[in-house]
């Protein structure tokens, strides 16, 4: 409201017929707040077609598992191990940029804090990025 110039401004400006896209979450002008709710809708979307296609985190734990040449079963248990490590940073990955999960409830299923799901999903990212690989 203060950036817009106030609430007199804002209806003087709502009288003359012209409208601003506003969200009280996102500081900034019309155009950056259309980007960024353009953007979160993108991979809202994105994350309803793989829900609706019943690809979910188990899914995705098979894609990984098969894709790292795996049990899946590795990427589930706790431990530093390599293999498990690899396959837990590309199911963070995806499962918080693909799937729309957030990585409070990844830490849950993987028995991680969510600042481990963060660093894990940053080393997938790395990880996808180096070999190529990618959900789509």
């Amino acid at each position: 409201m203060r950036s817009s110039g106030g609430w007199e401004h804002i209806s003087l400006v709502r009288h003359l017929g012209d409208h601003q896209k506003s969200d009280e979450r996102i500081l900034g002008d019309s155009d950056f707040v259309e980007a960024v709710l353009g953007g979160a809708q993108e991979r809202l979307d994105s994350a309803s077609l793989y829900l609706e296609k019943g690809m979910d985190i188990d899914w995705l734990s098979q894609m990984v598992a098969e894709l790292l040449r795996i049990d899946p079963a590795a990427i589930w248990k706790e431990g530093k191990m390599a293999e498990t490590v690899l396959g837990r940073s590309l199911l963070c990955y995806w499962a918080v940029r693909e799937l729309g999960m957030t990585a409070e409830a990844v830490s849950k299923l993987l028995c991680l804090t969510e600042s481990g799901v963060i660093r894990a999903k940053q080393r997938g990212e790395r990880l996808a990025a180096e070999n190529g690989w990618s959900l789509k």
